[in-house]
């Protein structure tokens, strides 16, 4: 569904984004990861056509964004920044207004889409009056009217409350089981991701570090917690015995957390405790401040 290959943006002479190569395949749910500054928006900007890039190209479903922008963008819908409606009118009303700008629906089109975000209740009543999580309901209703293939979503649970947040996820899951979508989104909440996403790319300093699965790079890691007396001296005492990683709390190859646990009580250790580590997104996602991995192939 999206294809970048080897684009690269710079404003006023600084990098935003290196070479940057992304594959979506359709279907999927993409989270697009990374610190402030990465390049998330400058990437979603520039699958929205609003960006142009250096060099490298940009296509979605086919179609180059830049040199073909109908067809690319004609079933696409997006919450791009902070979403802006008329306060003084109604959310209906924001909504038939705005869809003149991009394509033309139906009011079945439009009462769907109102439907399918849970807002039927207050679509009537000015948005002058909605809560936050309400005007991301319209945003979000207003991305569905062009009956979008691909949703492209900068930061879509950013000031949501946890009951807000749980809510839009629940939306987001049943409008891709429902409609088929391919969404990719940026996010800080790695949490949600988790819960979310399919596939994950993580973004630093302009450049991709790391694209597919993450739970499956993280299966090559194995971590464990170890409640111990003489913490320090037995860390120390196992990596004499080169049952531990290095630099972490993590098992040599070929070792067995039952063989560390043998090794430190006949040495004379109080184990307390010994299990596995439960990776999550954000242990994943912290590793990659820690190190310089390669960029895989995609």
């Amino acid at each position: 569904m999206i294809d970048i290959a080897n684009a690269a943006k710079s404003f006023a002479g600084r990098p935003a984004v290196h070479d940057l190569s992304l594959h979506v395949p359709r279907g999927a749910i993409y989270g697009l990861l990374g610190h402030n500054g990465a390049g998330k928006s400058t990437t979603l900007g520039m699958l929205l056509g609003q960006v142009f890039p250096d060099r490298g190209s940009v296509s979605i479903g086919g179609h180059d964004v830049f040199a073909d922008r109908g067809r690319a963008l004609g079933r696409v819908g997006a919450i791009f920044e902070a979403p802006c409606f008329y306060d003084y009118l109604s959310g209906r009303r924001n909504l038939q207004v705005f869809s003149r700008y991009t394509t033309k629906v139906s009011r079945a089109q439009v009462d769907a889409a109102i439907d399918r975000v849970g807002l039927a209740a207050r679509i009537d009543h000015k948005v002058g009056t909605y809560s936050h999580g309400m005007r991301q309901r319209l945003a979000l209703a207003q991305a569905l009217l062009p009956a979008p293939e691909l949703l492209l979503l900068d930061e879509p649970t950013d000031g949501l409350d946890p009951e807000g947040i749980a809510d839009f996820r629940q939306t987001l899951l049943a409008l891709h089981d429902e409609l088929k979508l391919t969404i990719l989104f940026s996010s800080h909440l790695l949490q949600e991701v988790e819960r979310t996403c399919t596939h994950v790319a993580v973004m630093r300093e302009g450049r991709k570090v790391f694209d597919g699965d993450w739970r499956e790079r993280a299966t090559d890691d194995d971590r464990f917690m170890l409640e111990v007396d003489r913490h320090a001296e037995a860390l120390a005492f196992l990596r004499t015995q080169k049952m531990i990683a290095p630099q972490r709390l993590a098992t040599a190859a070929g070792v067995d957390l039952a063989d560390i646990n043998a090794k430190l009580v006949h040495a004379g250790f109080r184990v307390r405790a010994i299990a596995p580590v439960a990776r999550t997104l954000e242990t994943f996602y912290m590793d990659q401040r820690e190190r310089a991995w390669e960029v895989p192939a995609c």
